[in-house]
């Protein structure tokens, strides 16, 4: 499978929702794009969708936003090369933390396959904001890119 594809496939793994704990021997397939979201909506939260493994086949989880949750943070599942096998890591929502920053995590291409590096709370920065990394297009090439999230002075 072609790196864009790999990766474009672990992108929509890593994501919301699902009753039991999904594995697989087989990589996910291709994400659809349609469903990859870049825009933020004040009071809402994305859970991104994902490929979801019922024993048999794939089935496609479409991304969708829910409600924010007052003190607390979504942190996205994702899908773990563990070994033989995939594992879905299920997402789901964690109290803030007075004085740190939640960090989401991301898929990075290391070699010649993508490597889950997870999110992580960080402690704050006195005066700054943290900018949280993200997926974005790139102009005129069927592909993404992550860009790394970063503090930046408050306003």
């Amino acid at each position: 499978m072609a790196p864009l594809q790999s990766l474009a496939s672990l992108l929509i793994l890593g994501l919301a929702g699902c009753a039991s704990t999904p594995r697989s021997e087989l990589i996910p397939p291709r994400v659809r794009g349609q469903d990859i979201v870049f825009e933020r909506v004040n009071g809402q939260v994305w859970i991104e969708p994902r490929w979801e493994f019922d024993g048999n086949e794939w089935r496609w989880q479409r991304g969708r936003y829910v409600s924010a949750r007052p003190g607390f943070v979504y942190r996205q599942g994702y899908w773990d090369n563990a070994g033989a096998r995939w594992v879905y890591q299920e997402g789901g929502w964690e109290a803030v933390r007075p004085g740190w920053v939640r960090r989401r995590g991301y898929y990075e291409y290391v070699g010649e396959t993508w490597v889950w590096r997870p999110g992580a709370w960080t402690e704050a920065q006195p005066g700054k904001e943290w900018v949280p990394g993200r997926w974005e297009a790139v102009p005129f090439q069927d592909r993404y890119r992550w860009v790394a999230g970063y503090w930046r002075p408050a306003s």
